[in-house]
């Protein structure tokens, strides 16, 4: 084991731990040429910023409440950043280890499988070890309730053993997952797959976090403790009781079986690394190559196959999907504490209230990070090849657009649609809230097609080049307070005619209104864009 090219291993793999820090630092080096960024230096400094910002602020947040005396809190907590940690560490383990298409390189270079195996580790650690951070100060604060200032050396130790079970549990998942999906010919959609799964896990964590703090019950002005949760409670169990059924079961047991996962990876994972991750791979891509058979399909369903297989990236997919649906997942559940039934009694006469808000969460899906906001330059080169072929261009055009709004916001309306439902709607509400979004969301997305195809970039090297291009976060910004500023005040003017011309005569005007306003901007769109295309 030479700890050298350890060293040097790590400073090229941690490069590929977070993708987004990268291209951070690749604008940052364009702007800057004469600035010497060290890449892995940045990264490695971001990483430790944010662990420090964990640990400091969480332990503020943490050291007003007496673990002690509510365990279930405390074993919320735990299982809370223990699986936000392991799904973060899974994503950057499997970018590191199977998505970053490097193994080629180092092949034929005299290194040893366990040392480029441990630079990998090393090099997702950090990503895994942020949202682990909060139980360090939990950890620390909860062996000082308990024991006072000689057990925090304890609070240290579990911190440690958490830390070794959610980079053992990562690797044990990435090392069955990343084993199935080299094997597979579908191996690009499959990873686009598993980072919108990770991604949906830590968002689903965080909505339970919110939703949990939500609901915190009081009795006589104290907190009521919730139920203690199986394995997480471990920690709890061996302060109080360490010789207790409960601390086998919870955490003896659990320890054991994270030792057997360890073995398992040095006997079996490790030495196979190579076989699987890499010739593996390029057995299956030769088998693919030789498999692949064209079907003589028609033109239509050969386009559409086309479109959808550009749209197969995970930052996409990720990106152009959590705006329009983490803003009204995140009214849901600050609103749980509403009682439902209030919400219930509006009748069919208010739909202009619910048309409003269907406009507003459309509009939420039209971003510069949307799927048509990047779609054309999504193709690159086949953008010139398409254009050279005897069909009609605009007609591919449009049908791309159809595509890719389609898939824009088919999920996200179905969510807004289940709000609706969760909170007790009649049914002509919901309906006009599911019309008001297709309206809004259509026409407004014809806007980021017209402006990528104005934008045009067809030599891009990373997704994030065309979210930004032409001051794309500013464009998303602006958008966005656009939508919460008009949005809220021409709320407030409909609640105000509601009270001077009546629920129904206010809907029906609030409806002519934003029709005329639509029908009017996508008279602009056709004069500006899709006639120009004559």
């Amino acid at each position: 084991m030479k700890w050298s090219t350890i060293w040097e291993l790590i400073k090229i793999n941690i490069l590929y731990s977070n993708p987004q820090n990268m291209s951070q630092i690749k604008k940052k080096r364009e702007k800057s040429p004469e600035k010497q960024i060290v890449a892995y230096k940045s990264m490695l400094r971001q990483q430790g910023l944010l662990m420090l910002l964990f640990t400091f602020v969480y332990l503020f947040n943490f050291i007003m409440v007496d673990f002690a005396k509510l365990p279930g809190y405390f074993t919320q907590y735990v299982m809370l950043f223990f699986l936000m940690a392991v799904f973060n560490a899974f994503s950057a383990m499997y970018a590191i280890f199977y998505d970053s298409k490097d193994l080629d390189l180092y092949a034929p270079l005299p290194i040893k499988t366990s040392d480029l195996y441990l630079a990998k580790v090393f090099s997702s650690l950090g990503m895994g070890a942020v949202f682990l951070m909060p139980l360090l100060s939990l950890f620390i604060l909860l062996a000082f309730r308990v024991g006072g200032i000689l057990m925090v050396p304890l609070g240290l130790l579990f911190f440690l053993l958490a830390l070794v079970s959610c980079l053992t549990l990562a690797l044990s998942v990435n090392h069955l997952v990343g084993g199935l999906v080299v094997r597979s010919s579908r191996r690009k959609l499959f990873s686009t797959i598993l980072m919108v799964l990770t991604t949906l896990g830590i968002m689903g964590s965080l909505f339970y976090f919110l939703a949990a703090n939500n609901k915190i019950a009081m009795a006589d002005g104290h907190l009521v403790d919730r139920p203690l949760i199986p394995y997480f409670r471990g920690y709890y169990d061996v302060l109080v009781h360490p010789l207790a059924f409960e601390t086998l079961l919870n955490f003896y047991l659990p320890l054991v079986l994270i030792l057997i996962l360890a073995l398992l990876l040095v006997k079996y994972f490790i030495p196979r690394y190579y076989q699987e991750a890499f010739y593996k791979s390029q057995e299956q891509e030769a088998k693919s190559q030789k498999q692949k058979v064209y079907k003589n399909t028609g033109l239509n369903r050969t386009l559409i196959r086309h479109h959808l297989a550009t749209l197969q990236n995970g930052t996409l997919i990720v990106q152009s999907l959590m705006t329009p649906i983490l803003f009204p997942v995140m009214i849901v559940f600050y609103s749980l504490s509403i009682d439902k039934s209030i919400v219930a009694q509006f009748s069919g006469a208010y739909f202009g209230f619910a048309w409003l808000v269907g406009l507003a969460f459309g509009g939420l899906s039209a971003t510069p990070a949307s799927f048509p906001a990047v779609g054309l330059s999504l193709e690159k080169e086949n953008y010139l090849a398409f254009k050279a072929l005897p069909i009609n261009f605009k007609d591919f055009l449009k049908q791309k657009y159809l595509v890719l709004v389609s898939l824009q916001i088919f999920l996200p309306w179905l969510v807004s649609i289940a709000i609706g439902f969760y909170f007790g709607l009649q049914f002509l509400l919901i309906l006009a809230l599911a019309l008001g979004y297709l309206l809004s969301a259509f026409v407004l997305n014809e806007f980021m097609y017209r402006r990528d195809y104005r934008n045009l970039v067809l030599n891009w090297q990373d997704m994030t080049q065309l979210f930004n291009r032409g001051g794309g976060q500013w464009v998303a910004f602006a958008f966005l307070l656009l939508i919460f500023l008009c949005g809220g005040l021409i709320f407030g003017l409909t609640v105000l005619l509601t009270v001077l011309l009546g629920a129904l005569a206010t809907s029906c005007l609030v409806l002519v209104i934003s029709l005329l306003v639509f029908a009017f901007l996508q008279y602009r769109l056709d004069r500006t864009f899709w006639k120009v295309l004559d």
